[in-house]
């Protein structure tokens, strides 16, 4: 280690000698007598100082500018970078080359191993849904505890304390224990983006997979499944069947009834597209 050092320290020091030897050409000061060396010396080196200075203040100002928090950080010799904090202890670190990250507490302690992705739960919820390669659990966004062990091929996050997971075909839900707490045979569809909560309601097949409608947080239909299609976008319901479409809030009230367009948002108005393409 002290070789090492040392072979550093001469490196640094034929550097700068190189630097200061060269500023003195520059400076077309050629006297190779002993004064003459001395004064050569001592402007190249007046001058190298001027210029390392400037550039260590771009340095200090470039570390300053960056939001580092855009970054991803890579730690230490394992080809490992921070992908997510995920809470002031709990940290994501995936790996750049293949899909065998970990979470880590603070001190780099490794607490679950092997984990491919996570995703965050919504609003107050804190158990953070996550797949091992093969089958996906949930573990406590504080602390890394594993509170449901990876178990199933589809899984949500949780909100409103509660998740969705697919068991068989079907989607029930589960609290934060990992108890089924709904399980009403609600059919699993794969071009459902997320049977997620949202406000007391989520949007949910029936038992044939052909037909959607809301249950409440008791898995109770509140609007029954009669509608091709219910999407949650910002904080409406966009319910649809064949050329028709309604939009209702979280809340349940009635923004646009049912009527024969299709209707997106775009900045701060919902833009209704009817039949014959006027908008």
């Amino acid at each position: 280690m002290k070789k090492a050092i040392k072979a550093l320290w001469h490196c640094i020091k034929a550097f700068f000698m190189a630097v200061v030897e060269g500023t003195a050409i520059l400076f077309g000061m050629n006297d190779n007598s002993k004064y003459g060396r001395v004064l050569r010396r001592i402007v190249a080196t007046g001058f190298t100082v001027v210029v390392v200075f400037w550039a260590a203040r771009g340095v200090v100002y470039f570390i300053d500018e960056v939001d580092w928090d855009d970054f991803d950080l890579f730690i230490g010799d394992d080809d490992y970078y921070l992908s997510e904090k995920l809470s002031d202890d709990v940290f994501f670190f995936d790996c750049y080359y293949d899909n065998n990250g970990y979470v880590a507490n603070a001190n780099g302690k490794k607490l679950i191993k092997e984990v491919n992705w996570v995703s965050r739960p919504q609003g107050d919820d804190s158990l953070v849904c996550y797949c091992n390669g093969e089958k996906r659990g949930y573990f406590h966004m504080r602390d890394g505890k594993v509170v449901v062990k990876p178990a199933f091929n589809h899984a949500w996050v949780f909100s409103e304390g509660l998740a969705a997971v697919e068991q068989a075909g079907k989607v029930v839900f589960i609290d934060t224990t990992g108890k089924v707490v709904i399980d009403r045979g609600f059919a699993y569809d794969a071009d459902v983006d997320g049977y997620v909560f949202h406000q007391g309601h989520c949007a949910v097949n029936d038992s044939t997979g052909k037909c959607m409608g809301l249950i409440d947080r008791n898995g109770d239909w509140v609007i029954a499944p009669q509608y091709e299609k219910i999407v949650p976008i910002d904080t409406f319901w966009f319910v649809g069947s064949e050329d028709k479409e309604a939009v209702v809030t979280f809340g349940m009230d009635t923004v646009i009834p049912m009527t024969q367009a299709s209707f997106s948002i775009k900045d701060s108005i919902i833009l209704a597209t009817f039949n014959d393409h006027t908008m």
